[in-house]
C-alpha cells in the first residue's frame, strides 16, 4: 500500500512538473499585444483594406511572421497573427496596404491603390508595445482604379472562375 501510494504521489508530481514546463515553456512564439488602426483613403474610412505588418528578417529567424488584418465599412482592422485578432508581436514593422477590387473566395483582383503601399513603398511604419495598442490612422492620397476598370475587371475574374471550374470538372 505504501509503494502504491508512493507511485501515486510520484505520477502527480511527473504530471504537475510536466503541465509546469508546458505553462513556463507557452507555446513557443513570442506573445502579441492587440493593436488596431483605422485606414482611410483620400479621407474617407475604406472597407476591405488588407493591412499587412512587415519586419526585416533577423539572422538566424527561420519563421518570418506577417500580422494581418481587413478593414471594415469604418476603416477599422484589428490584427491577427497567431489567432483572430490576437494583436501583433512587439517590434518595428513596415506596413502595406492593398485594397482588392474583387473578392471571389479566395481570388482576389487587382489592388484599387495599384500596388503602390506595398512594405517597401508605403512609408508607412509602426511599433508594437507591450500593451494594447491603438494606431494612429492611415490617411493615405491614392488614385484609385476607376469604375470602368473596376467592371472591367470583374467580368475578367468572372470568366477566368467559369473557366477554372469547367476545368476542375473535367
Amino acid at each position: 500500500m505504501q509503494l502504491s501510494r508512493l507511485r501515486r504521489a510520484g505520477g502527480l508530481f511527473a504530471a504537475g512538473a510536466a503541465a509546469f514546463v508546458l505553462v513556463s515553456c507557452g507555446t513557443g512564439h513570442p506573445p502579441t499585444y492587440p493593436t488596431k488602426g483605422v485606414v482611410k483613403i483620400n479621407g474617407q474610412p475604406a472597407e476591405g483594406v488588407d493591412v499587412t505588418f512587415v519586419r526585416p528578417v533577423k539572422e538566424g529567424e527561420t519563421n518570418q511572421l506577417f500580422p494581418h488584418g481587413t478593414t471594415g465599412p469604418d476603416g477599422a482592422f484589428q490584427i491577427s497573427t497567431y489567432g483572430v485578432n490576437d494583436g501583433a508581436p512587439v517590434g518595428e514593422y513596415a506596413v502595406s496596404l492593398a485594397w482588392p477590387s474583387v473578392r471571389k473566395g479566395s481570388e482576389v483582383g487587382p489592388d484599387k491603390l495599384g500596388g503602390k503601399f506595398g512594405a517597401d513603398a508605403s512609408g508607412l511604419k509602426v511599433t508594437v508595445e507591450a500593451k494594447k495598442n491603438e494606431l494612429a490612422p492611415f490617411d493615405v492620397k491614392a488614385e484609385l482604379l476607376s469604375d470602368r476598370e473596376i467592371e472591367e475587371v470583374k467580368k475578367l475574374t468572372t470568366k477566368q472562375l467559369r473557366r477554372r471550374e469547367r476545368n476542375e470538372s473535367r
